[in-house]
């Protein structure tokens, strides 16, 4: 029931984050084909899938040092929060599909559509890559900072938890443009492991 549960919330989290790029798209084209090219969601070149599982690797080493350090790992544990929601399944394998899940669709592919599939790319054809890239960068740090607000102590654990977030999002934009070929998948590859493993952890070594 559980995963059921979880499938249809990540596609309704989805269909929201995909809602501003579907009526921006269809508003200035008129139709939906095309539309999947122009969010970033086709096949990279080969070595996009390599950059992203690194980069993805690398988000989860930095990322766990950072809680590490700033005691924050209860915070994975604080209810609300989709590792604490993870963590009170219980383990079994209902709770690796909800990891699955949660990384691949709920959190991966729905955050990367909206910022580089259609926010990056918007900015790109703006101001150019680096300047876009840094500016979406720092949104995505700054409204996960937001979301951490309630859960996280104190100004500098939550400046570092900004910083990181919004330095990932660079990276996995910078692959994209970069490595991928404009593919949004490898920062999708990169998002997906990266909140695996630290779901995964919660879930069944905290």
């Amino acid at each position: 029931m559980q995963v059921l549960t979880e499938i249809i919330s990540a596609f309704l989290q989805l269909l929201l984050f995909s809602l501003i790029p579907l009526t921006y798209y269809w508003v200035r084209q008129r139709t939906l084909s095309g539309f999947l090219r122009f969010v970033g969601l086709f096949t990279p070149v080969s070595r996009g899938y390599a950059y992203g599982l690194i980069v993805g690797l690398l988000l989860f080493a930095s990322t766990s040092s950072v809680f590490y350090v700033f005691d924050l790992l209860e915070v994975l544990k604080s209810p609300g929060t989709i590792s604490g929601n993870i963590r009170a399944l219980n383990g079994g394998w209902e709770t690796a599909a909800v990891v699955f899940i949660a990384s691949v669709i709920t959190t991966g592919l729905s955050e990367e559509v909206l910022f580089r599939g259609f926010i990056a790319k918007r900015l790109f054809d703006i101001v150019g890559f680096a300047r876009g890239n840094l500016v979406q960068a720092l949104l995505f740090g700054v409204l996960h900072g937001i979301i951490f607000v309630p859960v996280v102590e104190g100004p500098a654990p939550l400046v570092v938890l900004s910083a990181l977030t919004a330095a990932a999002g660079y990276l996995m934009g910078w692959i994209n443009e970069e490595k991928g070929g404009g593919s949004i998948v490898p920062g999708w590859c990169a998002h997906a492991v990266g909140n695996g493993l630290a779901f995964s952890v919660a879930a069944f070594l905290l």
